[in-house]
Parts: C-alpha cells; sequence; structure tokens
C-alpha cells in the first residue's frame, strides 16, 4: 500500500471516529478552558501582568489538557493491546506513526482555533494575523509529536492517565517554553526574540520528526 496513502487512511479514520465521539475534543477543551480559567480569576492579575503571565497560562492548558486526549487517542483503538490490529497491518511503523500524530495534530489544532478567541479575551493574549497562526502549528506539531511516541508507550499501564504527564511533560518543556517565548514576544513586538523563538521551534521539530518516529518503531516491534 503507498505509504502516503495509508497516512491519510489512518488520519480519515481518527477525524471521522472523532467527529461522531467527540471524546476528544471534550475532554481537552474542557480540561484546558478549566485550566485557562483557575489560573486566570485566581491569580487575578492586571492587564501588564497578563502580557507576561497570559502566554504561559495559554500553553501550560494546551499542553497539560492534550495529555487527557492524547491518552485516549491510543486507548479508543480497538484489541487487547489497543494498536494490535492496525500492527496487524501490513504497513510500515512510521506510516502509523505519522497517521497518528496527524490526527493528534489536527484535532488540536481545532481546540486552540477555538480557545484563542477566548484567551485573548481572559488572558489578554495579542494576536497576530501571521507568527501567531506560524507558532499555534509548530509548537502543536512539537505536543503531537512527541505526545503520540508517549501515548504509545503508556498505552499499555495501568494508570496511563497518570504515568503519560510523567512521561510527556518533561520532554515537551522545549517547546513549551519557546511558545510561550513567541507569544511574548508578539505581545511586546520583540521582533528579534520572536524569530529566535520560532528559529528554535523548527529545530525542536526538526529533532522530533526525526527521533520519535525511530521510537515509535522499536516501542511496537517489543
Amino acid at each position: 500500500m503507498n505509504y502516503f496513502k495509508v497516512i491519510y487512511s489512518i488520519v480519515w479514520k481518527d477525524i471521522l471516529t472523532e467527529s461522531r465521539s467527540k471524546e476528544i475534543l471534550a475532554s481537552i477543551f474542557s480540561f484546558s478552558l478549566l485550566i485557562m480559567f483557575i489560573f486566570s480569576f485566581g491569580t487575578n492579575p492586571t492587564p501588564n501582568m497578563l502580557v507576561t503571565i497570559g502566554p504561559a497560562i495559554f500553553w501550560i492548558a494546551m499542553v497539560v489538557g492534550s495529555t487527557t486526549g492524547l491518552a485516549q487517542a491510543i486507548a479508543s483503538e480497538p484489541g487487547e493491546n489497543h494498536l494490535d490490529l492496525l500492527l496487524l497491518a501490513p504497513i510500515s511503523r512510521d506510516s502509523l506513526y505519522f497517521g497518528k500524530m496527524i490526527s493528534n495534530f489536527s484535532i488540536m489544532v481545532i481546540i486552540e482555533l477555538i480557545l484563542l478567541p477566548i484567551a485573548i479575551m481572559i488572558l489578554n493574549i495579542k494576536f497576530d494575523l501571521f507568527y501567531t497562526p506560524v507558532v499555534i502549528i509548530l509548537a502543536t506539531l512539537g505536543i503531537s509529536l512527541i505526545g503520540t511516541l508517549f501515548a504509545t508507550m503508556s498505552a499499555n499501564v495501568k494508570y496511563r492517565e497518570l504515568v503519560l504527564p510523567l512521561l510527556f511533560i518533561p520532554i515537551v518543556i522545549p517547546t513549551l517554553l519557546s511558545a510561550i517565548g513567541a507569544f511574548k514576544s508578539i505581545a511586546t513586538a520583540d521582533q528579534n526574540n520572536l524569530e529566535l523563538w520560532i528559529a528554535f521551534l523548527l529545530v525542536t521539530d526538526a529533532i522530533f520528526v526525526v527521533i520519535c518516529p525511530i521510537g515509535f518503531t522499536q516501542i511496537t516491534q517489543d
């Protein structure tokens, strides 16, 4: 079967399944929104403080919220070990990984597009027509690359909802800090730092694009 056709088929299957159940969308959206409201109203920041902490609240909410959806994305697959049926198919492991990753990425981008207007209102997030979408795409790609790998690693663990954040969050910190820094630079119109943060996101994404499929292949072969 054609490599890209396999990826497309997996993405289409996952998106179609999610459009019917909306379990992943609901879990990530509700959890991320809850974190945003708790931090926003619990700390009662001033408008000047929000320039600094608003981006951090938004991206922490997205990273922590994504752990619930990433675990569900793998756990929803049929079979005793969740990915058994897909692994039996005559397809390469990396095409399976990229299919799952792209479907997770697509779902997360949809959620971020819904949450961003709310974040602009309650967190005073500054929006740039070009740079904000670029940062969101690059940061979400990094989160999806790492998250898909570690969601697979923790899929068969009894307390996967607890294990996944312990594995996932420490590794995603460079992407998280870069996204926060980029959003702060957008808010302060700091063009030089903004370009540095975007460059760092590009580098980390490039590293994860190479490493994560290899890790996924090793995990699923064992």
